[in-house]
């Protein structure tokens, strides 16, 4: 074995004072809990518990996302076996997993930013020495793991989709650089750029599916950097295959598969937000120019994991910021494509933090604003910008300042962080600095009324009462159309034995429940109420029967089956819960005639049946979901298969 040589060894400190960095920032909000999706997707995801490493069992696991279109299995898996090693006891594993996966892609970005440094030293003519190219990459690389922004990628657990997707969309770039290099100087590179690269793409898209924006990376340092340019200074042919195949192909297939679905396609899948295609786009424009400020001056003040409570634009002029931002993002990619010959990494740093934002920041119907949609966009901002200053400030001979300006901005960065992670330290510390952060932000001031209501739950300590009300009416007055508030105020009396009050305010989120706007905090609230304890007041479990009875008639919701079909299906189960058979058998008989493409309903409709005896007609619902064929449910099918053969085994005995 060859000993290091002196360069190695630099090398391995710097990767050891990266990944510590990375570590660091982080640990003071390791002892924070789960929280929204890290619920579904893992709290109360049964397939993540599992009993043993078994084929089936880890096969489950992997398709058991609630989202995302290829399901995030390799995301799920890691979820899994965190969960099989450490249990749900404590979020520290599980944090302490993402925060070693941001570190790896820090390292993997390292490598990135290397070969994007040493692309435009070949694109300017420019002499880099590996002394430079080493430590620009790790200041790079260091200001990128510090950053604020990154946050809720690390520390927001269901994220870790993000940073897997990520480290392999980073190992895929790295595969297609170094591939470019070697074609540039005329070695082989067909294996790293037409097996390697999309490999590896692929395997970032089974971790989330934000790793197909890799092509458009790729496009943005070929028109800044590479330019297409092969051996010889001819055109590189590889190049240009390459981004017809995976970008303007799929491109097209897309386009036409868009313009080939009905009139009312787009307006079905709005289908409960509070905004459409048209009013999504013009408010992105408002949105990703506040992402832009925030890489330069994270702003700790309105950092947050919720903005619910930004402000939709319904035209260019309301507000009147839409049309300055939508103008000023315009601005800023054409002076992009302009100074890409004289400015080249400026160039390339503005339009690959642009292009980062083309799947999540346009026509997807997602949530407004969340931080960690500037994950990998912001990594070649900030190189673009890094590099930039660094190479003027060496030509008119001020390497000192921009280094100390370099050390500066790593130590405040790293501070805002450190002290954001603080704000997660507790379920309770997180909820009371999201409200103050974004006070008028409905999903924060529920969750500090959550949080209230916990700790008043563990504690009994009714001072805490006033609290936890005051937060509920502030979402209440911030979001009219929820029954949240109410439901929320209702349980927080209900557990201390304050049964008029809690009365009241069931039966006034049973009245709003009819002109409730119909989004998925509205079904998540009526999940809530399937698990409420009333042997105290069973009259109480009546007035959640009238929430119910009111959300399906709400007109809002009934022109939508499946919607509609979503609470029948849990009102089903909370009449068979009750003993209702009856009452439960019609609700999911009437939920699998409305949405008969959904499997989840067609399962709990079986089980019913299969519970009650009657398997002829559970046979034929599970016949039903074995041609819907939705893969996350494959586990819960084979179950209900075994449930069934065994049921028809137990009838056929008894009769002979």
């Amino acid at each position: 074995m060859l000993p290091l040589t002196k360069r190695s060894w630099v090398m391995i400190g710097l990767w050891l004072c990266l990944s510590a960095l990375a570590v660091l920032v982080y640990l003071p909000g390791l002892p924070g809990g789960f929280m929204i999706d890290d619920l579904g997707s893992i709290v109360y995801n049964q397939a993540m518990r599992l009993d043993s490493l078994s084929f089936h069992n880890l096969y489950v696991a992997a398709l058991s996302s609630p989202t995302g279109g290829l399901m995030r299995p390799l995301s799920m898996l890691s979820f899994a076996l965190n969960a099989y090693f450490f249990g749900f006891k404590t979020v520290l594993p599980f944090k302490l997993t993402n925060i070693f996966i941001h570190a790896a892609c820090g390292l993997m970005l390292w490598w990135v930013a290397r070969e994007l440094l040493r692309a435009y030293a070949v694109a300017t003519g420019r002499v880099l020495g590996e002394r430079t190219a080493t430590w620009l990459s790790s200041a790079i690389t260091a200001i990128w793991l510090v950053h604020p922004l990154n946050l809720t990628v690390v520390l927001y657990t269901v994220q870790r989709e993000t940073s897997l997707s990520a480290f392999f969309t980073a190992g895929a770039m790295l595969s297609y650089l170094v591939g470019r290099r070697r074609e540039r100087e005329g070695r082989s590179a067909f294996a790293l750029i037409w097996i390697v690269t999309p490999l590896l793409t692929a395997t970032g898209m089974l971790c989330k599916e934000t790793a197909v924006l890799l092509p458009v990376y790729l496009l943005v340092v070929e028109i800044t950097l590479l330019r297409f340019v092969g051996r010889g200074k001819r055109p590189s042919w590889s190049a240009c295959g390459f981004q017809v195949i995976f970008l303007a192909l799929p491109l097209l297939a897309a386009a036409v598969y868009f313009s080939l679905r009905p009139s009312g396609f787009f307006a079905a899948w709005y289908f409960g937000r509070d905004f459409n295609l048209h009013e999504r786009l013009l408010t992105e424009g408002r949105v990703v120019l506040d992402y832009l400020r925030w890489v330069f001056v994270p702003d700790i003040r309105q950092l947050a994991l919720y903005h619910d409570d930004v402000q939709v634009s319904r035209g260019l002029f309301d507000p009147p910021s839409t049309c300055a931002c939508l103008l000023g993002i315009g601005l800023l990619l054409a002076a992009a494509i302009a100074i890409r010959k004289r400015l080249p990494l400026l160039s390339f740093g503005l339009l690959w933090f642009f292009g980062g934002q083309l799947l999540e920041s346009t026509v997807l119907p997602l949530e407004l604003v969340f931080e960690h949609r500037n994950y990998l966009p912001i990594f070649g901002l900030i190189a673009g910008v890094s590099g930039t200053l660094w190479f003027l400030a060496d030509e008119r001979q001020q390497a000192r300042a921009i280094k100390l300006a370099g050390a500066a901005c790593i130590v405040l960065f790293a501070s805002v962080t450190a002290v954001r992670a603080w704000e997660w330290r507790s379920e309770m510390s997180f909820a009371q600095y999201e409200v103050a952060h974004q006070p008028q932000s409905p999903r924060a001031l529920a969750e500090l009324g959550w949080s209230y209501g916990m700790y008043l739950n563990v504690t009994h300590d009714f001072s805490i009462i006033p609290y936890a009300v005051e937060m509920e009416q502030r979402e209440k007055a911030a979001n009219p159309k929820t029954i949240e508030a109410d439901v929320s105020i209702a349980d927080i009396y209900a557990v201390t034995d304050a049964l008029p009050k809690a009365k009241e305010y069931l039966r006034i989120a049973a009245s709003d429940a009819r002109s409730a706007e119909p989004t998925k905090t509205f079904l998540f609230t009526l999940e809530t109420l399937r698990h409420w304890k009333t042997e105290k007041d069973p009259e109480l479990r009546h007035d959640i029967y009238d929430i119910f009875e009111g959300a399906i008639e709400n007109p809002d919701i009934a022109h939508n089956n499946c919607y509609l079909a979503a609470i029948l299906n849990t009102y089903g189960i909370l009449r068979e819960t009750d003993g209702d058979i009856t009452a439960a058998a019609q609700l999911l008989n009437r939920a699998t005639n409305l949405c008969p493409g959904e499997a989840l309903i067609h399962i709990n409709f079986a089980y019913l049946l299969l519970k009650y005896g009657d398997p002829k007609d559970a046979s034929e619902q599970i016949d039903t979901v074995r041609k819907i064929h939705d893969i996350r449910y494959l586990g819960q099918l084979q179950l209900l298969e075994d449930t069934l053969h065994e049921e028809s085994s137990s009838q056929h005995g008894a009769k002979q």
